[in-house]
């Protein structure tokens, strides 16, 4: 709860000071419904449309009301249950249930169906059915089943508190129907500005669902309008929806995405943008600005390791992409922030995230991703004025998708470049499996002396395909970088490389990623380049993922975030002050049990698995006692870690011992600290990170669940 009111109490109201230097559009007031932030604990409602969730100013109240995982078919090749609604949805009349069920590793719908409620005792409930395809009957599947509130009548009306209008002064705001109204009929929007008892028309348009952008759009609708009209007086905004089809029954879901007021401002030279840019899976050792003989990354080396500063040694908390992204995000290592591996867990309520805390401080902030891991009911939509997922069912497949990124990339800086901006980007182009375009078959046809992995690793993990997979994505930061240059947004944007964790090619015995925390998984690259950023600087390390988002918020002037234990190595970077006397520890998680060994077979670990490095010294530790699993490494001696000390030297590694052993005390402690004060959900709330049967295709895709 205390998260919570801070940020809707931030979003208020949040004006900056004057900029010197060029001009730029600042924030002057996002407008919410306060009522229903309210209702919400203080939450701002979000609403998707196409792959695109925004903030809205006000939702259609919705939740999975039925998520089972192992449901046996019956002979009727059919599901049929009564259900409560939960007491979330309040008490409506009428909702619109729908969802989905995976079939021999296939999504299917469950078809749209708009149901009346009838009272059971005190509770309303409904009824569920589904049914399966022929033939089905005795298997298991999972179904999900999500209930979205109808509202009452065709029209809707709400009104914003009355703010003063500064000169020059224009309006942002998207509007859209969400999907499950796609066929109900088209819809007028309606916006107006009242001042002094009176209403006048700002905005009228009528849209019909059916006729939504194609792919490459969002499906909400864009609009920027002038307020000089009412400069120097104080107004409200009326939002006004009105469904134009007159038949009984019907119904439609319109929303309209937060109306913003901008004023302009003047930028002061540290006023920069922030781009980050996450390679999953990207090793830092296959990159040629690491030490790697093969030129993976020209464009890399040139803008990044020449034009910037390199971090030589930074370790991922994790070694795999949902819990090492939300380290990143929150400054928090994964005990304490709640997101695992294999454990669908959502971020824990009193953390706060970077997109948060830029958010709050003035910045436009948008996402695009490729899905799967990162999903936005896990906490990582938190902040995101635009969270763009990649929901196609080949999500997986490499080809293709990081062009996609960057085009969807490139149109939300078109829409967002004239302000002052944080869009996180996120793509698996790089994550098995490997399938690099043809024309870059030739390239890297000899691995280096000393890289070649086992004779008995599989064709389809050939490093090579990975390093092609590398180039074809440098390729395309390259693209990307000339887009930056065209759009005039190079000169102010700070833009950051890095990866969540690496990948193991038979190193020690296994492939992919997951169960183990050797360097090969844990040694990730971060580059920066950009307005204050030194030319051709590196810094040794080691340093951790936690201390990135701390490090991003100090680069760019915004005030550190109230809930996160890593600290910022800016002052290293900018080789400002000191480096620390000492080393720090640095930790690294997993909670994956098994993996793929060489010959494809199953290798199980004890977890959790814990690791941390203090200067060149490493210790892991494999399960919890009894039966606990120590290794030792020098990595200044024995960088491929080979040769396990811990048998002969572990009195030398008592002190890092003494730090994993409590090591995960230490963190459930920050996890129940951030959670005091937050409102505990109902004892029958549904679920809120239930994993859709889509989503778990790509995920079994990727490898991340069996």
């Amino acid at each position: 709860m205390k998260r919570a009111l801070w940020i809707a109490a931030a979003l208020l109201t949040c004006t900056l000071g004057c900029r010197d230097g060029e001009t730029y559009l600042q924030r002057e007031r996002i407008f919410v419904d306060a009522e229903a932030v309210a209702a919400a604990g203080g939450e701002l409602p979000v609403e998707t449309i196409g792959a695109e969730t925004r903030y809205v100013f006000r939702g259609h109240p919705s939740a999975h009301v039925l998520a089972t995982f192992g449901t046996k078919i019956s002979a009727s090749e059919q599901f049929e249950k009564r259900i409560q609604l939960p007491e979330a949805l309040g008490a409506p009349s009428r909702v619109v249930t729908d969802g989905r069920f995976m079939y021999r590793g296939r999504a299917h719908p469950v078809p749209q169906k708009v149901r009346t409620l009838k009272p059971e005792g005190e509770r309303l409930t409904l009824e569920v059915k589904v049914v399966f395809p022929p033939r089905s009957a005795g298997e298991r599947v999972p179904i999900l089943v999500r209930a979205t509130v109808l509202p009452e009548s065709d029209r809707g009306s709400y009104q914003t508190q009355a703010v003063p209008i500064p000169p020059g002064a224009r309006l942002e705001f998207g509007y859209g129907v969400l999907e499950l109204a796609r066929d109900q009929g088209p819809v007028e929007f309606l916006l107006e500005v009242c001042s002094d008892g009176a209403c006048e028309e700002l905005f009228r348009s009528t849209l019909d669902p059916l006729e939504s952008p194609p792919e490459g759009g969002s499906g909400w609708r864009d609009e920027v309008v002038s307020l000089s009209r009412w400069a120097g007086r104080e107004a409200s905004l009326r939002l006004s929806t009105t469904r134009l089809r007159d038949d009984a029954g019907g119904f439609s879901l319109p929303v309209w995405s937060t109306p913003t007021l901008y004023k302009t401002g003047l930028r002061r030279d540290g006023d920069v943008n922030l781009i980050l840019i996450s390679l999953d899976t990207l090793r830092a050792d296959h990159l040629n600005s690491y030490g790697y003989p093969l030129e993976t990354a020209p464009f890399l080396e040139e803008a990044f390791a020449k034009g910037g500063t390199v971090v030589e040694q930074l370790e991922a908390a994790a070694a795999t992409t949902a819990p090492a992204h939300m380290t990143a995000f929150t400054g928090l290592n994964p005990s304490a922030h709640g997101v695992k591996a294999g454990q669908l867990r959502e971020l824990v309520p009193g953390a706060v995230t970077v997109a948060e805390q830029f958010r709050a401080h003035g910045f436009r902030t948008g996402a695009v991703t490729e899905n799967a891991a990162l999903m936005i009911d896990r906490g990582f939509g938190r902040g995101f004025d635009a969270y763009l997922e990649d929901k196609s069912p080949t999500v997986f497949l490499p080809r293709g998708q990081i062009e996609l990124m960057f085009r969807r990339a490139r149109s939300w800086l078109e829409r967002n470049g004239d302000k002052r901006f944080f869009l996180f980007l996120h793509t698996y182009q790089v994550h098995y499996p490997y399938a690099p375009p043809a024309d870059y078959a030739e390239l890297f046809a000899d691995l280096p002396e000393g890289r070649k992995p086992p004779v008995s690793l599989p064709a389809e993990f050939d490093p090579r395909l990975y390093d092609r997979e590398i180039r074809f994505t440098d390729d395309r930061l390259r693209e990307f970088y000339a887009v930056l240059e065209e759009l005039g947004l190079d000169e102010n944007t700070l833009v950051v490389v890095t990866s969540d964790h690496g990948e193991e090619f038979g190193e020690h015995g296994f492939i992919g990623h997951g169960p183990t925390l050797f360097s090969e998984i844990t040694h990730v690259p971060l580059m920066l380049r950009g307005p204050g950023i030194p030319e051709g600087r590196r810094v040794a390390g080691p340093l951790g993922q936690i201390g990135l988002a701390p490090t991003l918020l100090d680069l760019t002037g915004v005030p550190p975030l109230p809930s996160a234990k890593g600290r910022s190595f800016a002052p290293e970077l900018l080789g400002e002050g000191s480096e620390p006397e000492a080393p720090e520890p640095v930790f690294s998680e997993s909670w994956v049990p098994s993996g793929l060994a060489l010959d494809l077979r199953r290798l199980t670990r004890s977890i959790p698995a814990l690791s941390v490095r203090l200067g060149d010294r490493r210790l892991v530790r494999y399960g919890q006692s009894p039966g606990t699993d120590y290794h030792y490494f020098d990595l200044g001696q024995d960088p491929l870690e080979q040769r396990d000390l811990y048998p002969e030297k572990a009195a030398e590694a008592a002190d890092l011992r003494a730090l994993l052993d409590a090591y995960l005390s230490e963190r459930e402690a920050e996890r129940v600290e951030l959670e005091l004060g937050a409102a505990a959900p109902p004892a029958d709330a549904p679920s809120p990170h239930e994993i859709d049967p889509d989503q778990a295709a790509k995920l079994r895709a990727l490898g991340y669940v069996d």
